[in-house]
């Protein structure tokens, strides 16, 4: 039976290009042709493709349909899936252990039953939208804003404006298993849904990347927006103590480091 699929997030530009190594190239349409025949002796049909034609006694002839299937994303992403379901290369994540875990490989491409979430920043990003406007309404008003609250709010807006724009990261979690968990980078521009409507339960299909060692870490999002390597090392040191300092992951906003187990996952699709 064929699934069908309400993707909220789908890299056609991904998907492509894993098919035109199990295919050999892609192609952009397909076409079908139909045919049907009638003889004076009888009645019968004939089928090439989806559509089948019936003749009657008494009538001899052809008659020819052709038809054109454009292929789009959806149609792209099934065939990879189904070229990776029957040669045993999709890796279902069903109920997971430590053993289990440890003999997942880079490169594997694994199915998913998830528990999407956002990351803490991508939430202090929404409360830097909310908090400009709070500003901005108090202004007009004649209000005063605390020069606490005010400061706060400048640290979550100066924060925000880092983000790049053309990423967003999100935790996700095997849903029967939520200690186990990835960090993916989805691309703003193959989402297909808002954010709020991402978090949640869905199925995600995507390569694993590195898997995090027992001790280390990994950080969810880059909150100096890439500066950080063009900077000394006891310098790049002084700013993570810094944001330390900050507390941020007491703000109860969402998580801003995985630790072990853990891993990097190269989203391919999201559905439900």
């Amino acid at each position: 039976m064929s699934l069908l699929r309400q993707f909220l997030y789908l890299n056609r530009g991904l998907v492509r290009e894993l098919l035109g190594q199990v295919e050999g190239g892609v192609y952009e349409e397909t076409t079908e042709k139909d045919e049907s025949t009638t003889t004076g002796g009888g009645s019968g049909s004939a089928r090439i493709g989806p559509i089948g034609g019936d003749f009657n006694r008494g009538h001899t002839g052809l008659q020819s349909t052709e038809l054109k299937l454009q292929q789009t994303d959806a149609s792209e992403f099934n065939r990879l899936y189904e070229y990776l379901d029957s040669t045993s290369s999709l890796v279902q994540l069903g109920p997971l252990d430590d053993a289990i875990w440890n003999d997942l490989h880079r490169g594997e491409i694994l199915e998913i039953e998830a528990t999407i979430e956002h990351t803490g920043m991508s939430t202090l990003r929404d409360l830097a939208t909310f908090a400009s406007r709070y500003v901005g309404l108090a202004d007009a008003v004649g209000a005063s804003v605390d020069p606490v609250v005010a400061r706060n709010l400048g640290l979550i807006s100066s924060i925000a404006s880092t983000s790049d724009g053309a990423h967003a990261p999100v935790v996700v979690k095997i849903a029967i298993e939520p200690r186990f968990q990835f960090r993916c980078r989805l691309e703003n521009a193959s989402l297909r849904c808002s954010s709020d409507d991402l978090a949640g339960e869905a199925v995600v299909v995507g390569k694993l990347g590195r898997k995090l060692a027992p001790g280390q870490s990994l950080e969810l999002d880059d909150i100096f927006g890439g500066m950080q390597k063009y900077l000394p090392a006891e310098k790049r040191a002084e700013l993570d103590a810094q944001l330390r300092a900050v507390k941020l992951g007491e703000m109860s906003v969402g998580a801003f480091t995985l630790e072990y187990p853990a891993a990097d996952l190269t989203p391919i699709a999201i559905f439900r």
